[in-house]
């Protein structure tokens, strides 16, 4: 091996053990700041995502479907006044697409119960309380089509991509 080479190497090798070495003399750097905290509620937490995003984070508020009735806005209250969160995450929703268009239409169907009356009874049981709501939907509100990609805005209306 090549004197040059092998001086390169020794250095960048010695450089390697005093980088450790200075790591093992701190602490773990400390973690980015994160929104999600146990004080964070998430409905839907036993669904598709919602299973993943509350493993991914195991000190979540996770009222089952039985604990916070989203049909009922004083189910809704009453959780929130007892748990406090400082943060709500709605990924509760109806999701049987298929049975979904069976109810186009339908008010009293359990798809515009869940999807809409239940949103609506959950932003106005947390209105004047100053905890933010993220709202997770589907991609089947709007197309994404070419003619109609998106971004979408609270006014677009579906099906303008025709």
């Amino acid at each position: 091996m090549p004197l040059k080479l092998l001086f390169t190497l020794n250095i960048f090798i010695i450089d390697i053990i005093l980088v450790m070495k200075e790591l093992e003399q701190h602490k773990e750097p400390p973690k980015e700041p994160t929104i999600i905290s146990k004080q964070t509620m998430v409905l839907g937490g036993n669904g598709y995502i919602g299973s993943y995003f509350s493993s991914q984070h195991p000190d979540l508020i996770t009222p089952s479907s039985t604990q916070l009735d989203i049909l009922k806005p004083i189910s809704i209250k009453t959780f929130l006044e007892e748990h406090k969160p400082k943060l709500v995450i709605n990924l509760a929703a109806y999701t049987d697409v298929a049975a979904a268009e069976k109810q186009r239409g339908k008010m009293d169907g359990d798809n515009w119960q869940t999807n809409v009356i239940g949103v609506k009874n959950l932003v106005e049981s947390l209105e004047g309380t100053g905890i933010p709501l993220i709202q997770i939907s589907t991609d089947f509100v709007f197309s994404g089509s070419a003619n109609d990609p998106g971004p979408y805005s609270e006014s677009h209306q579906q099906g303008n991509d025709k």
